[in-house]
């Protein structure tokens, strides 16, 4: 249970709020609710302002519970780069969900057989998106070379890490590097 201070919203009690993120711009913080764990469900993209106050939500999305990021900020803090599905059995692939209009924008085509794209990280220019894309038992992390609106530049390729199971990434500050799980 997640307790936001300054907020009387009702709907924080019913819902689990999960991963936290902060704007860049440092006014909003987005984060996940969801009404039940451990299962690939909606999950509401919400936004809340960084001073406390009632959630909005931007859109929805399917998620699976993962840990780690459920969500990356662009760096002009006017839109949300997170994971969703077509239905059920289809492979997870990103989006960007535009914070004034809600409008999902896709990002990524993973194979049909894979679980997908999870875990997206913007580098700090904005201008590459590292993800992870799992293929049945392989984790592997990905780079997608995005255009100034933050779309799809390029196809995603598969970054080299030199070991077998990488993901969750995460930028250095100044954007030269890249930190992950394994």
């Amino acid at each position: 249970m997640v307790k936001m201070v300054g907020t009387e919203s009702s709907t924080l009690l019913k819902e689990s709020a999960t991963s936290p993120v902060w704007s860049p711009d440092g006014r909003w913080i987005a984060f996940g609710l969801r009404p039940k764990w451990f299962a690939p469900q909606t999950t509401s993209l919400c936004v809340m302002p960084r001073v406390g106050g009632t959630e909005r939500k931007i859109a929805d999305v399917t998620q699976t519970l993962s840990f780690g990021s459920f969500a990356a900020w662009t760096p002009d803090s006017r839109g949300l780069i997170a994971a969703d599905r077509d239905g059920p059995g289809a492979p997870f692939h990103l989006v960007l969900v535009l914070l004034d209009s809600g409008e999902k924008r896709r990002l990524t085509n993973p194979p049909a057989n894979a679980f997908g794209d999870v875990g997206p990280a913007l580098s700090p220019d904005g201008k590459t998106l590292a993800f992870c894309r799992r293929t049945g038992p392989e984790r592997g992390l990905y780079l997608l070379s995005l255009d100034a609106s933050y779309l799809p530049a390029a196809q995603p390729r598969k970054l080299d890490t030199g070991v077998p199971d990488s993901n969750w990434p995460v930028w250095t500050r100044d954007g030269k590097e890249i930190i992950f799980c394994s």
